[in-house]
């Protein structure tokens, strides 16, 4: 005997591909995101057959789209519906695993992110990015499964330095979009590790997405908020860096004379010599990590230039304050 929902859909002459359709029509005026097509025919099977009561999102969608009432649509409100069982069955593992990591595995883990940073660096980014993001979705779930602070903001730390490489490594192979997911998701897991670091580096690295796509203003605006977050208390490689990126922003706008204003030699004590582990050398400002924070005039401006030559400048820079490194 066919349910109500079944006895509705059948009523309105609508196939499942139909209802799916109208469902994400629903859900995009609510702002809700919805799982992939073949994820919705099974939960709606699993709604239509009566295994599983909808909840209260998808009742106020399916109200939406069909126009009945809960009663009109079947949904029997009054009796607790069943858990799943093999829902609380993986949560149960899900949990318990979380619960079972050490610091030891978190370490183990960020060398899993070392190497695979090691292997881009070898064999380009084709070559690692999807590897890379099934280590992000396991570390993510052992994250979202956490119940200690401490395991969690440690493991967000690498999410967040993981994250940032991935985005790397997908504008590496022109896939903007998905580049500033990750961006987003690193800047999301640094902040929940509290480590104003990660965010920054995060933050820079996406300004240079920005860059690629001609946001001038924007890139020089996040780099900006990105130096402010550790100003005086980043690490001398990360502000090297930062600063770096932010007179790159400024020399690819055409305003060399203050992106010079970023590029002064540091003293000898505070010369940096080892690499930023993430750099790659599609822009002048990863060829400036590897080069070392005391070279970094000659080959910026040069590389800028380069890069800028197709361009002309941009009349936003005209309005937007300049500054030094402080």
């Amino acid at each position: 005997m066919a349910t109500s929902l079944q006895a509705v859909r059948a009523e309105f002459g609508w196939s499942q591909a139909r209802l799916i359709s109208e469902l994400r029509k629903r859900a995009r005026l609510e702002g809700t995101a919805l799982g992939s097509d073949a994820s919705l025919k099974t939960e709606i099977s699993r709604h239509e057959n009566g295994h599983i009561v909808p909840d209260a999102a998808w009742r106020r969608l399916y109200r939406a789209v069909y126009g009945r009432t809960d009663e009109e649509l079947g949904f029997r409100l009054s009796r607790v519906p069943a858990l799943d069982a093999s829902e609380v069955e993986e949560l149960d593992a899900r949990l318990a695993t979380s619960a079972s990591m050490s610091s030891t595995e978190v370490q183990i883990i960020r060398v899993q992110v070392d190497h695979i940073r090691t292997l881009d660096r070898q064999l380009g980014a084709h070559a690692v990015l999807d590897q890379l993001r099934k280590l992000l979705a396991t570390i993510n779930r052992l994250r979202t499964h956490s119940l200690r602070p401490s395991l969690r903001a440690d493991l967000a730390s690498v999410v967040a330095d993981a994250a940032a490489l991935a985005g790397w490594q997908a504008l590496d192979i022109g896939a903007v979009g998905q580049a500033w997911g990750h961006y987003e998701d690193a800047k999301n897991a640094a902040r929940e590790a509290e480590s104003p670091a990660l965010l920054a580096h995060a933050m820079a690295e996406q300004a240079v997405l920005l860059l690629e796509v001609g946001k001038g203003e924007q890139a020089v605006e996040l780099i900006q908020t990105a130096t402010d977050l550790v100003k005086r208390r980043g690490p001398p490689l990360l502000m090297a860096w930062l600063n770096a990126s932010e007179a790159e922003a400024w020399s690819v706008a055409g305003a060399d004379w203050n992106a010079a204003s970023f590029l002064t030699t540091p003293r000898p004590e505070d010369r940096v010599t080892r690499p930023i582990p993430r750099c790659r050398s599609f822009s002048s400002t990863t060829r400036i990590c590897r080069a070392g924070a005391g070279t970094v005039s000659r080959a910026l401006v040069t590389t800028a230039r380069s890069r800028r030559h197709s361009r002309p400048r941009q009349p936003w820079m005209r309005h937007l304050p300049s500054r030094r490194p402080g």
